[in-house]
Order: C-alpha cells, then structure tokens, then sequence
C-alpha cells in the first residue's frame, strides 16, 4: 500500500480517470475557441483565462457525472473538486509551470497543500499548459506542494497519439472528444531531486 500523501499515493488516486483529467482542460480549449473571434477581441489576460477556467469547472463537472467518489464543492467564489480522499484543484499554468495566483489568502492557504473545508484532504493541482495561440493543448501535469508553498512532487499525464490518425474539422471537435483518450503517466522528480535542481 502507498505511502499516505506520497508521489505513489497520489498516482494510485488518478490512475483510473487520467484520461478524464486530459480530457477536462483539452475540452475547456475547444469550447472556448468555439467563442467567435470578434466577440473575443475584448477579452483580456484576465478575463480569458476566467473564461477558461469556467469552461474548466464545467467540463470536470460533466467528465466526473456519475463518477464514485467524485463531488464537487463551491466556496470562495469558485469550485474545487473533491475526489477520491483528496482535492483537485484545476488550475491553468503560468510559462515558469507553476500556478498563477492572485494571493489572495485562501490561494496563499492552498498553494501550502491546505484545504480548509475538508482538512484531511491533501490537494493535488490539476495544472495545464497551452500554446501561445491558445489552441491546443501542451501539458497536464500532477502537481502536490508542502505547507512551505514548496513543490513537493509532480506526474506529467501524457496523451499518446497514433502514429497514423485523421485530423478532424473543427466541427467534428465535440465528437472526437468523445473518443477515449490514451494517457500515460510519467513520473517527475520528488522534492528531494526537486531541492537540488534548483540549486544547481
């Protein structure tokens, strides 16, 4: 049995919906670009990635619908995703690979690996990348960090793409979802390895 709150405690949590957990955001992107362009034209930083984040919550919603374990909790003006002995906190990645935080107290909290509504529960960040286009999917990744604010471990989700696929038309993008996607998980250096990288 895995070490509570260890890199293998938390694979063994997300292993059976990893491809939900690629899913999510991949799903988020498309219906977002599916806004019309000119009505996107006002939108700033801020305002884009609030959109995305919303579109985030609600495609977690539908993915998790049904899913044992799996509730979803408002507070604080947002959702947080309750799963399976511990919180998943979707969050989208800034170019250093770390979440963006307004510190706000409640961001500061949970950025420690503290969730005050359900204590017991250690909080694993959902974290994603994009590309600068804000059209595909880069990277999904595990991420666990110490009450130090500290990044204790990671686990990269890797999608696996066939060697030969068919390149589906934007209209087809809803059905392609559909399709269940193939997720690897890679393993990423814990906090000792971490420590040290950082100060080579």
């Amino acid at each position: 049995m895995a070490i509570f709150d260890s890199q293998d405690w938390a694979i063994s949590k997300i292993r059976n919906v990893r491809h939900l957990l690629w899913e999510i955001p991949e799903a988020a992107l498309a219906t977002y670009n599916s806004i019309p362009p000119a009505l996107r034209l006002p939108f700033n930083a801020r305002t884009t990635a609030n959109a995305v984040n919303s579109y985030v919550i609600d495609w977690a919603q539908k993915k998790f619908d049904g899913v044992r374990g799996s509730e979803f909790f408002p507070a604080n003006g947002t959702t947080y995703h309750l799963f399976n002995g511990c919180v998943i906190w979707y969050k989208q990645l800034g170019e250093h690979g770390l979440p963006s935080n307004y510190p706000t107290e409640n961001a500061v909290e949970m950025m420690q690996g503290h969730f005050s509504f359900a204590p017991q529960r250690p909080i694993l960040v959902l974290g994603f990348q994009v590309d600068e286009a804000m059209q595909s999917l880069t990277r999904v990744v595990i991420q666990r960090f110490r009450s130090t604010g500290r990044l204790k471990f990671y686990v990269e989700l890797e999608k696996i793409t066939p060697r030969s696929h068919v390149v589906e038309m934007p209209a087809q993008t809803h059905d392609a979802l559909a399709t269940r996607t193939r997720i690897r998980i890679k393993r990423g250096p814990e906090d000792r390895e971490l420590f040290a990288q950082e100060n080579e």
